[in-house]
């Protein structure tokens, strides 16, 4: 468990004392350190963590400050509206109220916006390694949707590009997203860069909202990229690496690359319910010590997701071949033949594993699935609905998998937020398809079983339709029920 969370529970959720004994134990810090008291800070939101509904400000006076959101936290927009957890961004400005301690944690009671910037970028993060072509990601809220992107080196342009955000509406944020593709015919390996997103202003076509992320320049020239569709994932190696023929995955797909310089093998593991931390200690405890007797453990994060390294000591069997181990957290559970996977492993050799942990991303998409909120409508008008955001592995099928989510129900998380559905628990998608922008979906019984009451029927109605008129050229939305469209979903 992420130590600050412990800290926060254990120190104002169970108890003052408890957290003394956690203090004495690990820390050496005397009870009388420790003081909990109500506080006020403001800051730049800088990481979001939606898992564990956890943001860090950075203050004005350079501070970081870790603040968690509970059930009972106030989460307001400027003019004070209560909003969703997933409203907030990074680079949004926020006052932020609650609980704190001497180690820079809050439970919050509210967080505010103070100031939202038109422009913020998820990625890439300040000082990140970026190759000769990379994605730039995130959310503006501009005039006509229309703004521009810029690369320099030594404040000469190198690149510049509109770009466009997909906002439903003026005056509202729209995600973007934008692949560069730098000359580097101009570029040196190992060089800074600078990365500016910005508006030109319609008064005077000045340089306004503008976003400045410095980052570092490394050549992909003599690397490959391993995509890998049944594993969800891509990653950059050693053109000089080739295929081990005799691990041979499916169709053209290898799980296992070698050179003369180093090598590296792919894996699902977590099937049988280890969590990320339980593998590594089984790994490096196993009794002939793969990893030698005292091997170093890196914590990361990848593509948004928690990992560890494991490098081997000096005394690591010499029939290992320098062998590390990177595992993650796939973002979520992936199925593979039936059985699910909740981790993804790469063993590689200590002098390449980190490199190739620097490029690994899952090949993954967000969709929104609509439900019912008592905290946002207090009233719960029949035909009012909400989205939350679901991260899911890309797929063609992209409206199933958005109904399929929305089936699923709200998760515990979202039910402390106020969300809640009107569909029936195990609802199966008999057929899906797109015709001349209208989806026809077929359910099967289940989805009007003992439903009734004309208000409900309306909410079950909004919630399938828009979840998927979500997607661009989705123009209407025919319901069915075993084949049926007159009789079904009687009030």
């Amino acid at each position: 468990m992420n130590k600050k969370i412990l800290f926060l529970i254990l120190g104002i959720l169970v108890g003052v004392g408890a957290y003394y004994f956690y203090l004495n134990y690990y820390k050496n810090v005397k009870p009388t350190d420790f003081v909990v008291k109500e506080a006020t800070v403001s800051g730049e939101i800088k990481n979001i963590d939606s898992g564990a509904k956890l943001i860090t400000i950075k203050t004005q006076d350079n501070k970081d400050f870790l603040l968690l959101v509970t059930s009972d936290t106030k989460l307001l927009d400027q003019d004070g509206n209560i909003m969703t957890f997933d409203y907030f961004q990074n680079g949004f400005l926020v006052d932020a109220t609650g609980k704190s301690d001497e180690n820079n944690s809050l439970i919050l009671n509210e967080l505010k916006i103070t100031q939202m910037p038109n422009i913020v970028v998820f990625s890439p993060k300040p000082n990140n390694e970026v190759s000769e072509s990379f994605t730039v990601e995130g959310r503006a809220r501009v005039f006509e949707n229309q703004f521009n992107i810029r690369v320099s080196i030594s404040g000469q342009k190198i690149y510049e590009s509109g770009i466009s955000a997909n906002a439903s509406d003026a005056g509202k944020y729209g995600d973007f997203e934008k692949e560069i593709y730098l000359p580097t015919q101009r570029l040196q390996d190992n060089s800074d860069i600078t990365l500016e997103v910005f508006d030109y202003s319609a008064k005077d076509g000045s340089e306004i909202d503008k976003v400045s992320i410095p980052l570092k320049f490394r050549s992909k020239k003599n690397l490959s990229v391993y995509v890998n569709p049944v594993f969800q994932v891509s990653f950059s190696y050693p053109s000089s690496w080739m295929a081990d023929p005799s691990y041979k995955l499916t169709g053209s797909i290898y799980t296992a690359y070698k050179g003369s310089d180093g090598f590296f093998s792919v894996n699902a593991a977590g099937n049988d319910g280890l969590f990320l931390d339980d593998m590594i200690r089984n790994e490096i405890n196993k009794p002939t010590r793969p990893y030698g007797s005292s091997p170093s453990i890196k914590n990361l994060q990848i593509d948004g997701q928690e990992a560890r390294i494991v490098l081997p000591s000096a005394d690591q069997p010499n029939e290992l071949n320098k062998q590390a181990e990177l595992v993650v957290n796939y973002p979520r559970t992936l199925s593979i033949s039936g059985i699910n996977f909740s981790l993804f492993v790469i063993y590689g050799d200590k002098d390449h594993i980190e490199k190739i942990a620097n490029t690994l991303k899952f090949d993954k998409m967000t969709v929104k699935a609509f439900f019912n909120n008592n905290k946002l409508d207090p009233a719960v008008s029949c035909n009012k609905v909400f989205p939350v955001e679901r991260t899911v592995f890309r797929s063609a099928s992209v409206g199933r998998i958005a109904l399929e989510e929305l089936f699923k129900g709200p998760t515990d998380r979202e039910k402390n937020d106020g969300y809640f559905t009107s569909i029936n628990s195990g609802v199966k998608i008999q057929s899906l398809f797109i015709e001349n922008g209208v989806v026809k979906a077929d359910f099967d019984q289940t989805l009007q079983e003992g439903v009734g009451g004309s208000c409900r029927v309306a909410s079950i109605r909004a919630q399938i339709v828009r979840t998927a008129k979500q997607f661009p050229g989705v123009k209407d939305v025919i319901i069915s029920i075993n084949g049926r469209t007159n009789d079904i979903l009687q009030p």
